[in-house]
């Protein structure tokens, strides 16, 4: 058959080396294609980079300049200033339609077009929640008079901007992406070259952070869990082989973060799980968050990520032992001291766990060890080997898929033991646009459901 064939990408995604394999391999299909690239200046936040510079020419020549990245690499090439003209973008489709090469429509956008704020602060506006239509307003959900609450991306901006005045060495990076990590245009510019936006390619991030690291610097990337996953070589093949002293901060790893089936993050854990190096530390709170990024500064022995908590900023200075805060031995730290039943409840899943042992105690007079694991993939068999002969039921909480997460760890551990391991976490899969306490109940983990299996498992 004959078929029109065409495909869209931004200029953003442009930089991701997946692109250049793409047009590397359509240059030579000798048959329909059509690229179209939206060119509208701007990734997520600024473009960043060598390539974007001959895009620019090209929108200041009308397609016209000598220098043609997309010609170099063997695509035929048209341009198309106007592009959020509707009728002028037709009337290009249809000149190309039935091409019989590859061919780049090479189109110029602006963002946000249509709405005024969005167009003003492209940045800001490339996602956003609740708003009001009239002024442009973001709005707190479920107190729309409110200005929003601070977050985790106010308090790592705020940190790592001070480490940076304090000592050269501390570098952040982002993947086109420096607002989840709090780094405003003006904290950017004041960091100057101690801040790199490498776009979006999350790959060159990890190496680009080994290198420092290996160098003597003290890198910092932050990155979203959804996005996480592209990187995963580098990960184990530079970051993790090389044993690169560099900081991972992965954003919204949580059930209570991006619900669309194509920006899943809760599959994290059991990504990282399997790295040797690799600490990867899950705090419970903003005290123990800012403890252990500091640690992760100034530690030369191993890669470090930190599973910067998903349900909002909780300040729990009790989470945050002032004598404890040496991360590189692994040790859990328990909150609470009972018999019979552990509650093991992983970062930011802490609080639900708390909730699990007040309601052992209120409802089945049950006191509860509650613990603070600290870590998401390591174990402290130590301790778990004084839990053992202490306890006859465990359960465990985290924020994310069981199949190969931190509960399965704990359990597989414990197998040789008398103990009965309960782990509570989300089945493998792709939910859409879910209801993160739906889904949540649709996985057991209710409060009232986890405190009656650990009772039923007490008294079987």
């Amino acid at each position: 058959d004959t078929h029109n064939v065409i495909t869209v990408i931004g200029d953003g995604s442009l930089s991701g080396g997946l692109a250049f394999e793409g047009f590397n391999n359509a240059a030579e299909l000798d048959s329909n294609l059509i690229i179209i690239v939206n060119d509208n200046d701007q990734s997520i936040a600024e473009n960043h980079g060598g390539l974007y510079r001959n895009l620019a020419e090209l929108r200041a020549s009308n397609g016209t300049c000598e220098r043609n990245v997309f010609r170099a690499m063997g695509l035929d090439y048209r341009y198309l200033d106007a592009g959020n003209d509707v009728l002028a973008l037709v009337d290009a489709l249809q000149e190309l339609r039935n091409i019989d090469h590859p061919i780049v429509l090479h189109v110029s956008t602006a963002k946000g077009k249509g709405f005024e704020p969005a167009q003003n602060d492209p940045e800001r506006w490339h996602h956003v929640g609740p708003f009001d239509m009239a002024t442009g307003r973001k709005l707190c959900p479920g107190h729309p008079s409110e200005p929003a609450p601070r977050t985790y991306a106010d308090i790592t901006g705020e940190a790592l901007s001070a480490a940076i005045e304090r000592d050269s060495q501390v570098v952040g990076i982002t993947a086109a992406t420096p607002y989840i990590m709090g780094f405003t245009p003006e904290l950017r510019a004041a960091a100057g070259k101690q801040f790199v936006d490498v776009g979006i390619a999350e790959e060159h991030a990890v190496t680009f952070a080994t290198a420092l690291a290996r160098s003597g610097a003290k890198p910092v990337f932050g990155v979203y869990g959804t996005f996480l996953q592209r990187a995963y070589d580098e990960l184990w093949h530079d970051l993790c082989l090389n044993d690169a002293p560099a900081t991972i901060l992965v954003f919204g790893a949580s059930i209570f973060g991006t619900t669309s089936e194509t920006h899943l993050s809760f599959f994290d854990i059991s990504m990282l799980g399997g790295l040797p190096n690799m600490h990867y530390l899950a705090p419970a709170c903003m005290e123990e968050y800012l403890s252990m990024l500091s640690w992760s500064l100034d530690h030369r022995e191993h890669p470090a990520a930190i599973r910067v908590p998903g349900i909002g900023l909780v300040s729990r200075p009790d989470l945050a032992p002032a004598e404890d805060t040496d991360y590189s031995a692994v040790r859990y730290n328990v909150v609470r001291q009972g018999r019979d039943v552990a509650v093991l409840a992983l970062g930011d899943f802490f609080e639900l766990g708390e909730r699990v042992a007040n309601r052992l105690a209120a409802e089945y007079g049950i006191e509860a060890t509650l613990v603070n694991p600290r870590f998401a993939t390591e174990l402290d068999r130590e301790f778990l080997d004084s839990l053992a002969a202490e306890h006859r039921v465990v359960v465990t909480l985290e924020d994310g898929i069981l199949d190969g997460g931190w509960g399965e760890r704990v359990a597989c551990y414990l197998a040789c033991t008398p103990v009965r391991t309960r782990t509570f976490g989300i089945a493998k899969g792709f939910p859409d646009r879910y209801d993160p306490n739906e889904l949540l109940a649709q996985n057991g983990m209710t409060v009232e459901n986890m405190a009656a299996e650990a009772v039923r498992l007490l008294n079987e």
